[in-house]
């Protein structure tokens, strides 16, 4: 096969992978849909992830001498791309043998698609995570379309795939979740790829944005994967943190000083709420607009200073001691 052959390349983001990269690699080398490379970024994994997947000699493996973040890791897999089209999915997961044929043709049938969302299951095979996102002005969050829905039996399951075959003809979603998903290349590159402004969380939600304002819909799909996460781990302080920061820079850059401290001040009432209900999901909501708040150089709104000086800790600025050891390893996961 030569390279102007390739129409799919599939890229992965790994940093400590090694519980899962064994379990996911089987399960994308024995799809029906053949016409694929492989290209995996490491993230400086101080783990055996780079031992494993040096054994699968037809996996491409780039290791980075640090840890740049999701979306930047993501970019450099995608300039070594030789597929015409880029799916990217989490090292987490394990795939549907039809995952990467139902997503490849989903993506050419109609010319103003540029973007499919897989549909997202819990890794135990009861709840949706996602089969797309949608994003609410007003509080910045952006929001997994069928999160928790539950799945009792394999009937059921087809029956959700089958109505998200109907839905996907009809609607369009405003992004998709970053744990799977195919993406035209050339439109890749013409949106300039993940924004580097996201260290984790959101730089999805951003890269639907941009899709969709040059004019493309996104779908979503039956293309099915099994994500190993649980509620547990969805709201994981950590994560929670960053999904903060996340939201609120992609307010910063794409809406009004008004907007922004509306959700600002929106955010504040929603960790206050928490303060009486359940304290410690008030900490990443405060700790995330503290720092975001730090980005606001002399009322400057982040779109006018990222030019020059935004090398800022690069979201990775969650200091205060690595959020006090990553909130004692975010209690257990609560």
């Amino acid at each position: 096969m030569i390279a102007s052959d390739i129409e799919v390349s599939i890229i992965m983001v790994t940093f400590n992978s090694s519980k899962d990269i064994g379990t996911l690699l089987p399960t994308l080398l024995a799809q029906t849909y053949r016409n694929f490379e492989i290209i995996i970024v490491d993230n400086n994994s101080c783990d055996d992830t780079k031992d494993i997947i040096s054994k699968y000699k037809n996996v491409k493996l780039i290791a980075l001498p640090k840890n740049v973040g999701y979306g930047r890791a993501c970019n450099i897999g995608a300039r070594f791309a030789k597929g015409r089209h880029l799916v990217f999915l989490n090292p987490d997961v394990k795939l549907t043998p039809t995952f990467l044929e139902i997503l490849y043709r989903a993506i050419r049938e109609a010319p103003d698609v540029g973007m499919v969302c897989a549909t997202s299951v819990f890794y135990t095979g009861d709840k949706i995570q996602s089969i797309g996102q949608s994003y609410e002005p007003l509080t910045g969050y952006a929001l997994d379309l069928l999160f928790g829905t539950k799945i009792t039996d394999a009937t059921a399951l087809s029956l959700i795939q089958e109505k998200i075959s109907i839905f996907k003809y009809k609607y369009s979603v405003f992004s998709c979740n970053g744990v799977g998903f195919i993406i035209k290349k050339e439109l890749f590159e013409k949106i300039g790829g993940f924004s580097p402004y996201y260290f984790l969380y959101f730089e999805d939600v951003d890269l639907g944005s941009k899709l969709r304002r040059i004019g493309y819909r996104i779908i979503p799909s039956e293309a099915l994967l099994f994500h190993k996460i649980d509620n547990k781990r969805a709201h994981n302080i950590v994560a929670r943190y960053y999904i903060e920061v996340g939201s609120l820079t992609y307010k910063l850059i794409a809406d009004s000083t008004l907007k922004v401290l509306l959700t600002l001040i929106l955010r504040l009432g929603i960790a206050t709420f928490f303060l009486v209900v359940k304290p410690i999901h008030s900490v990443p909501i405060i700790y995330g607009i503290y720092v975001t708040l730090k980005y606001l150089r002399n009322k400057i709104l982040l779109r006018k200073i990222f030019k020059q000086k935004y090398s800022i800790c690069d979201q990775t600025c969650i200091s205060l001691s690595h959020f006090t050891r990553k909130t004692f390893y975010s209690l257990h996961e609560l």
